[in-house]
């Protein structure tokens, strides 16, 4: 299709009227800033034009000083606000950009055949506006819909400033002339182009109207660019006029080349791409763009130059979250295209004109040589001349360490081995809080453990992704440790803090520390938790004892400091949820803080009351971290209980050296001599340092003596009057090493601070030393764990026992039972209790393989001893029909694990005494199944359902005595309530017959058998049962179902626990955070 030339429109020669038809009207729009010398230079020229009918429109503030001034100088010229009223100055920036301003001044012009769209920076030749309607009414051809001038600059007249231009495929403007080209006539012909110069431009008003203007969203050279390529959609013509002529003041204030107008050329190419091309050049327009602004962001990325990437990538996400306004743009175009694509592209350039001057300009003489010359062209030496980038280089480094080295994992999955059981979903989590049941071992009642009420509440708030909740809570603490380091060591002044390098050996020390590599691959997730969390412990202890400078708080000194102590006492309870040792370690760091302090001012005669009453600070936060946790205590029934429980069943079979636990060798990384350099580091400042720096060294080496002493106590065995059940070891000792192992990394955070200042008192030969010592025990840390990192796993399983041990789980299908678990602490996949007999430990699990809720230590029943002794006497060989008396706990599988993972995967061998083997081997009612030779499983053909009915009676004080079980056979007991819904609730149908639930008695359960003849469901109370358990007699058969009802007293605590943690959590939050701010701007920037 083609639009009518303007000979067609014409008038035949026999219809031209005796008098000339009067000249077009033009309406100069003029835009305004700030100076007004620059508006006076535009107008001034106006008023010389010698154009008949020419109308001036000034967008200015018409009340403001700057309209009277207009009035004064051109009093023929109207005056309007560039918005459309007061109310909608302040709604947005769009209102005020190049395209928003000139449609306002388009719509206030009535009765115009020509728009004039001028800055106030250009002043046209008197001559100027006649040569450009001249042109644009007598050339042959299809009609001009936009007439642009030469430009020169206002100081000589004869530099190029603007000539218009042409555009690639992907809209960027390429100027005719070059930089500072000067005027010799070499662009002189009128001719067509695809973009007009972009401070002045004569725009044919009814073409102006029916492509609809300027898009308000975009201005400068963007908005003329989309406006030019729309105009050609319609049929118009753009043309430049260099007959025409006109100068251009140099900026005052030159044009921002910074992120903002960055980011605002990218979006107006992809807007104008999205509305004019049509669907056939479209998508390979934006896959060739997509494709260059990742080269762009990865590059810019490389180099250092963060805020192009964002503007780049902002730019994506603004057309994006725009879109809709687009396609309705688009479809507007649709309506007056006259015009294919194809046509246009001869006005166009192919390809991408800025990758085509990169390559031009690299393989030129004078770019190649640059680039090999000189190092700030190089992508190093972008880095080198630029500290933060430095920050940066260190920081990809070290992720990259953490990924390479658990790339399998990563793409793998880690396995449910250790302590990184599966997760079953939010609501399964949430229930064994709130529930009011428990059941691990044989079942309690009692509000569940707290961290399950955490994990649940975060798998609803990821909507139910658990999988990914049980990432987080494996990678997130494995990447919180570092980020923590580099925050603890961004505290303390200039004068008496780390350095930027010292934060950053401090990071590369603690990322390469051998302990959260071990942790992963012993499934170790309370020292996983205790290495993520102990810097950020130390933080908060050290702000609050007063020896780390930090932001003043906004709302005053006290809300501060409370905000700061909830702040500490909230993240000692979400980890003692998990790991309760970890408060008593924030109380030992908090002494250790205020005794350094204490010791600091004692001798310059400074008050001492500040430490004091910061350490009383940590005090009450730990206090309300144990408080969080009263309702659990109390399930326990006694403090000591709770220790015994808590800090027991954990034993290693393997205790560490003195040696080992100084170089942090709890696994396979860390045997090597390089990994005493941790210790070399940490001791430089201590031997050259002075002032607050030797301070921060000192303040570090309490703080690793405290945790070190901690593991030292524990592994040598001097904690057993702690406990009398059970004794902490490898396991505590482990955590402790957490906060010995950021001791020393904050101590080793002062050393390159003190070697870089001549006031440290050392000999500048001594220094040197250091410094090479410092470097050398840097790298000594780096390469073992560099080293490690090249199987991918840390040497972790990669596979647990779910597959070989698959024949234990039913799939909750058929009768309910358990699974006994016995085996060393460290390889059972579940928390267990310690037997006292050689090191093993015991577990219960319900249906096959346990997940994370029996990962948790428990308040001990009466069944559970119970249980522990029937195996003891198993284990002894006092009976050999151990099945019979396991039988009446509902446990139909026994599985020995003598492997951390399967024979076929990497793991820690701790195999079980030849005695226990054959203990097991001689009981009668216990078979041996085929398995992995990881583990030994065994079946029990005495085994009968946790829920099973007898026909037979049953006497009400059958089993008070164990013996009872030896001599008894039970197997013909029928499994009913064969519909597991949860743990509080079982459907099936019962027959006549006494129930037997081999659960711990509670008055609390229920079996609610429904009538046949409609009168009515009868609950039927629990019974005492087997010395521990209950029963049921049911009056009646029928369709039934035993459910648990939560008791008054458990629901009063779970609310007491709930408000509880709001208060530490409306405490901690009451101030605004610098995250929430910047997120906030984030957002606001890719909106604009």
């Amino acid at each position: 299709m083609s639009s009518p030339t303007s000979e067609e429109l014409r008038p035949s020669a026999e219809a031209e009227p005796a008098v000339l038809a009067p000249p077009p009207a033009v309406a100069a729009i003029v835009t305004t800033g700030s100076q007004w010398s620059d508006t006076e230079f535009t107008l001034r020229a106006l008023a010389a034009q010698d154009y008949p009918r020419l109308a001036v429109l000034v967008l200015c503030d018409a009340e403001g000083e700057q309209g009277l001034r207009v009035r004064e100088l051109l009093p023929t010229a109207a005056v309007a606000d560039p918005v459309s009223s007061r109310r909608s100055r302040g709604r947005g920036r769009q209102r005020g950009r190049m395209g928003a301003v000139n449609n306002r001044g388009a719509s206030l012009v009535r009765g115009a055949d020509y728009l004039l769209f001028l800055s106030d920076r250009v002043a046209l030749a008197s001559d100027a506006i006649s040569i450009l309607v001249d042109d644009a009414e007598n050339v042959p051809g299809r009609i001009v819909g936009v007439a642009g001038p030469k430009l020169l600059d206002a100081s000589d007249g004869l530099t190029l400033r603007d000539l218009g231009g042409t555009a690639d495929r992907l809209g960027v403007r390429i100027p005719v002339a070059g930089q500072d080209e000067l005027d010799q006539e070499q662009h002189d012909e009128a001719r067509d182009l695809f973009v007009a110069p972009t401070e002045a431009m004569l725009v044919r008003e009814d073409i102006f109207r029916i492509v609809g203007g300027f898009d308000p969203a975009l201005e400068g050279d963007g908005a003329v660019v989309d406006l030019c390529w729309r105009i050609q959609l319609s049929g118009a013509r753009v043309r430049v006029v260099p007959s025409a002529t006109g100068t251009v003041q140099s900026d005052a204030a030159p044009a921002a080349h910074g992120p903002s107008a960055r980011q605002h050329e990218h979006r107006a190419r992809l807007r104008t791409m999205a509305k004019c091309y049509g669907w056939v050049h479209l998508l390979p327009a934006v896959i060739l763009a997509a494709v260059l602004a990742a080269g762009e962001v990865v590059l810019a990325a490389l180099r250092g130059r963060f805020a192009q990437a964002s503007d780049v990538a902002l730019a994506w996400l603004w057309n994006a979250r725009h879109l809709g306004g687009t396609f309705a743009l688009r479809g507007a175009a649709k309506r007056y295209r006259r015009v294919r694509d194809a046509d246009l592209r001869r006005l166009q350039q192919g390809g991408s004109v800025r990758v085509a001057d990169w390559f031009r300009y690299r393989l030129s003489p004078e770019g190649g040589l640059a680039a090999r010359t000189t190092i700030d062209e190089s992508i190093l030496g972008t880095w080198r001349r630029n500290a933060h980038r430095t920050v940066w280089v260190v920081w990809l480094g070290v992720l990259g360490l953490i990924a390479f080295g658990s790339r399998h994992l990563l793409t793998g999955g880690v396995g449910a081995y250790g302590q990184f059981a599966h997760f079953p979903d939010a609501g399964t989590m949430l229930g064994a809080y709130l529930d009011g049941w428990r059941d691990s071992g044989v079942g309690a009642a009692g509000i569940g453990p707290p961290a399950m009420g955490l994990l649940g509440l975060a798998g609803a708030v990821l909507l139910g992704g658990v999988g990914l909740l049980r990432n987080i809570a494996i990678w997130g603490l494995v990447l919180a440790g570092p980020v923590g380091m580099w925050r603890l060591c961004a505290t303390g002044s200039s004068e008496d803090g780390p350095s930027r390098n010292g934060r950053l050996v401090a990071l590369v020390l603690y990322a390469v520390c051998p302990l959260p590599y071990n942790a992963l691959a012993a499934g170790r997730w309370d020292v996983l938790l205790a290495y993520g969390t102990a810097p950020a412990i130390v933080l908060l202890t050290s702000r609050l004892v007063g020896t780390s400078a930090a932001r003043p708080p906004r709302y005053g000194s006290r809300r501060g400091t409370a905000a700061r102590l909830a702040s500490l006492a909230l993240l000692l309870a979400v980890v003692a949820a998990f790991e309760p040792f970890i408060v008593v370690l924030a109380a030992a760091a908090g002494v250790a803080l205020a005794l350094v302090e204490l010791v600091r001012r004692a001798p310059r005669r400074e008050p001492l009351g500040a430490p004091v009453a910061g350490l009383l600070r940590v005090a009450v936060a730990v206090a309300l971290a144990a408080v969080a946790h009263l309702p659990w205590l109390f399930e326990f029934g006694s403090l000591r209980a709770f220790l015994e429980v808590s800090l027991g069943g954990r034993t290693s079979s393997t205790p560490l050296s003195l040696g080992e636990l100084l170089r942090f060798q709890t696994g396979p990384l860390g045997d090597l001599p390089l990994s005493w350099g941790l210790l070399a580091a940490a001791a430089v400042p201590l031997l050259v340092g002075s002032g607050g720096r030797l301070w921060l060294a000192v303040r570090g080496w309490l703080v690793a003596l405290a945790g070190c002493a901690f593991a030292w106590v524990i592994v040598a065995g001097w904690a057993d009057q702690l406990v009398s059940s059970a004794t902490p070891e490898l396991s505590l000792a482990e955590v402790s090493l957490a906060f010995g192992a950021v001791g020393l990394c904050w101590a080793a955070a002062a050393g390159p601070a003190t070697l870089a200042t001549a006031d440290s008192g050392a000999p500048p030969r001594i220094r040197s030393a250091m410094v090479l010592l410092s470097g050398i025990a840097v790298g000594a840390m780096v390469l073992p764990t560099a080293w490690a990192s090249i199987d991918g796993d840390w040497s972790a399983p990669s596979f647990d026992h779910r597959v070989p041990l698959g024949l234990v789980d039913d799939r909750d299908v058929g009768p309910d039972y358990r699974v006994l678990w016995l085996g060393a602490p460290e390889v059972l996949p579940l928390r267990g209790s310690d037997l006292g007999v050689e090191g093993l430990a015991m577990g219960m699990s319900v249906r096959g393989y346990p997940d994370i809720r029996h990962s948790w230590a428990t308040p001990q029943a009466p069944g559970d001893e119970r249980l522990a002794n029937a195996v003891r006497v198993g284990l002894a060989g006092d009976t050999l029909r151990l099945g019979r008396l396991l039988g009446s706990f509902g446990v139909r599988y026994v599985v020995v694990v003598e492997r951390s993972g399967p024979s076929y995967t990497d793991g820690w061998d701790r195999p079980v005494s030849a005695a226990v083997s054959e203990a097991l081997a001689s009981q009668i009612d216990l078979r041996p199944l085929a398995a992995d030779p990881s583990v030994q499983v065994f079946r029990n053909e005495a085994w009968w359902s946790s829920r099973s009915q007898f026909s037979r009676p049953i006497p009400a004080g059958f089993a008070a005595d164990p013996v009872d079980l030896v001599v008894s056979d039970l197997t013909d007991g029928i499994g009913v309530l064969t519909d597991y819904r949860s743990a509080t609730s079982q459907f099936g149908p019962v027959g006549a017959g006494t129930v037997l639930v081999a659960d711990s008695y509670d008055p609390g359960w229920r079996l609610h058998i429904d009538n046949a003849d409609n009168a009515g469901a009868a609950a039927v109370e629990p019974a005492p049962a087997l010395g521990w358990a209950m029963r049921f007699d049911p009056p009646q058969a029928g369709q039934a179902e035993l459910r648990f009802e939560r008791s008054a007293v458990v629901s009063n605590r779970i609310a007491a626990q709930v408000l509880i943690w709001l208060a530490l959590i409306w405490v901690a939050i009451g101030q605004p955070t610098p995250l929430a701010d910047r997120l906030a701007a984030l957002m606001k920037r890719s909106t604009r």
